[in-house]
């Protein structure tokens, strides 16, 4: 999220005719009302009513549709979010300061997400004066990027600190309740689904996915005889489907503790054994397999080549691989930095050419495919949707069995991740979902 800072006096904004001030207002707290007139310029559909400290600010917009914002210290909250970027928009928002109701807290972020995408020429309207820009965004800029994605890095650790929430959680019994109270599904799946105009709901996009995979790789055809791996398995949805519709054998590879636990448990309750779960790296996949799958788990990962060229040795003569994942279009993305500090630490965003550059080093036939435009957006809608729904379970889930000291600040991590990845991936520039078929020479 770039800042440009403006010197501006007190004055009118714009159609709602803002033009006395109950207090002095900030510098910063000017620059957002001004980024935000500009913003309800461009995208007319909704109305912004703000209040600063307890003074209503007059409405911005003409819509009927208004989103009211309550901002406390709000001279600090935008001057945090002027020089620390994202990472001061989440803190000041999980800390309470930023008070918005759960629907509208998307629309809210497009203010910031859909001008750093979209309309970067919104801040530079003539009502946005830049005076001040190389003090302080070059202090931005320091605290944007100082985040190194490529860093070594316990990988183990990184896995585990999201997807069994390790510092929340010493129970991975409780780890697994928080994550499926919002991903619940008798095949549990933490990637994007595949949306067409008649998909009904979650549920049917994730089963949409599953269905055009196993057309992909035939397995709607396969013989007992063939085996799948998965890497990455998540809660091992995938892997299950898949033994319970053509009772191939299937294996999950997974560093998170908690997700093999779930996996054990699932087997468990099933006749066929022919299902399991290694807790290991996958860099260090071993055996032959007819299949190997991989659903959004690349952004874990820093060495491509090794894990691409590892999947080949891996797959059997004739054999495919299937590896969906987000992707930017323009190179190599670090994480956005307060998803890096509170979700994903160690994550980035793959670059598709050179991830199919490096597929085509190693395999003869290899074929990119993207999803819809906004699939993610919605697969993320449908969990936030989830999560806010649930939040009073998953409230209680934090308070009695978690270590985390402040629940609400914890449950809008989570909502904070998941509105401003959607708001994000809907934007012009948001990475988009490909999968990349990969077929072994026989």
């Amino acid at each position: 999220m770039d800042s440009v800072i403006a010197d501006i006096r007190p004055a009118s904004i714009g159609r709602a005719g803002i033009s006395h001030v109950a207090r002095a207002r900030s510098v910063f707290e000017e620059l957002f009302l001004k980024l935000a007139e500009n913003y309800v310029g461009a995208f007319p559909a909704h109305s912004f009513d703000f209040v600063f400290d307890g003074r209503e600010i007059p409405r911005i917009g003409t819509s009927a549709h208004a989103i009211r914002v309550r901002i406390a210290r709000s001279k600090e909250v935008f001057r945090r979010i002027c020089l620390e970027g994202s990472l001061g928009l989440g803190e000041t928002y999980c800390e309470g300061l930023i008070d918005v109701a759960d629907r509208d807290y998307k629309e809210f972020l497009h203010i910031f997400v859909r001008t750093i995408y979209n309309n970067r020429n919104l801040l530079f309207r003539p009502n946005v004066l830049v005076r001040h820009i190389p003090i302080v965004l070059s202090r931005f800029v320091r605290t944007k990027l100082m985040v190194n994605p490529f860093r070594k890095r316990d990988q183990a650790g990184d896995i585990n600190s999201h997807y069994s929430l390790d510092e929340w959680f010493a129970d991975e019994d409780a780890a697994n309740e928080f994550f499926l109270s919002w991903l619940h599904s008798p095949y549990p799946q933490y990637s994007c689904a595949h949306w067409d105009e008649s998909t009904p709901d979650l549920e049917s996009a994730q089963r949409n996915k599953f269905e055009r995979f196993a057309r992909h790789l035939g397995l709607d055809r396969a013989a007992g005889d063939k085996s799948l791996l998965d890497l990455g398995c998540g809660w091992g949805g995938w892997i299950l489907w898949v033994n319970d519709r053509t009772g191939l054998p299937c294996t999950g590879i997974t560093l998170a503790r908690s997700q093999a636990r779930h996996i054990h448990r699932e087997i468990s309750l099933r006749e066929d054994p022919r299902v399991r779960v290694l807790t290991q790296n996958v860099h260090d996949m071993e055996g032959a397999y007819d299949y190997i799958t991989s659903f959004d788990m690349l952004e874990h990962i820093d060495d491509y080549d090794s894990l691409i060229r590892r999947t080949h040795e891996c797959l059997k003569p004739g054999g495919v691989a299937l590896f969906q994942a987000g992707f930017d279009d323009d190179r190599i993305r670090k994480l956005d930095p307060f998803l890096e500090k509170y979700i994903f630490p160690g994550a980035t965003i793959p670059n598709i050419d050179r991830i199919a550059r490096i597929f085509r080093r190693h395999f003869p036939g290899v074929e990119v495919v993207p999803l819809g435009k906004f699939d993610y957006a919605k697969t993320i809608d449908a969990w936030y949707a989830r999560f806010c729904r649930n939040q009073e379970r998953i409230a209680s889930i934090l308070a009695t069995k978690s270590g985390v000291r402040d629940v609400e600040f914890s449950l809008r991590v989570f909502k904070h991740y998941l509105a401003l990845s959607s708001a994000a991936l809907g934007a012009k520039k948001g990475a988009r979902a490909h999968y990349i078929v990969a077929r072994k020479g026989t």
